[in-house]
């Protein structure tokens, strides 16, 4: 099972994967916790979207007029920024849920939580479908 404590008397082998279970299980928090916008309340996480996207864009900007190839999700003119929201919150975000699910002991109150957070993200998703016809990426700022 992972994260299981080694026990006295296991192996010395057991005690090093413990140890780079712990150093997994803490790479996953932490990536989930960089990406956690997309299970926030819509406002907050359309919000935290729209501030990566005026990032994405302004590298994109200067790397137009430096003479370089765009990036990609860099070019606000070429960007299908609902539907990469969905795929990303279904893929990267819900993903990341699962593996702490994962992590979480059988019957944790942890359990709970995941699925709101879940049930956030797929609201999430819904609602970038809802506001595609109205997103406009080469006015996205934040001024």
């Amino acid at each position: 099972r992972f994260l299981k404590p080694p026990q006295k008397g296991d192996p010395e082998n057991m005690v090093e994967k413990f140890e780079e279970q712990v150093n997994l299980a803490g790479e996953v928090i932490i990536k989930t916790a960089d990406i956690s916008h997309s299970f926030m309340q819509w406002e907050q996480h359309k919000e935290w979207s729209y501030r990566v996207l005026v990032e994405f864009f302004e590298q994109g900007d200067e790397e137009v007029e430096l003479g370089m190839a765009i990036s990609p999700l860099c070019d606000r003119y070429d960007c299908m920024i609902a539907s990469s929201q969905g795929f990303f919150i279904g893929h990267f975000g819900k993903g990341s849920l699962d593996n702490i699910g994962r992590i979480i002991q059988p019957g944790a109150s942890g359990h709970r939580d995941l699925t709101v957070l879940v049930s956030l993200a797929d609201q999430n998703i819904h609602k970038w479908k809802d506001e595609e016809p109205d997103v406009s990426p080469p006015t996205i700022n934040l001024n």
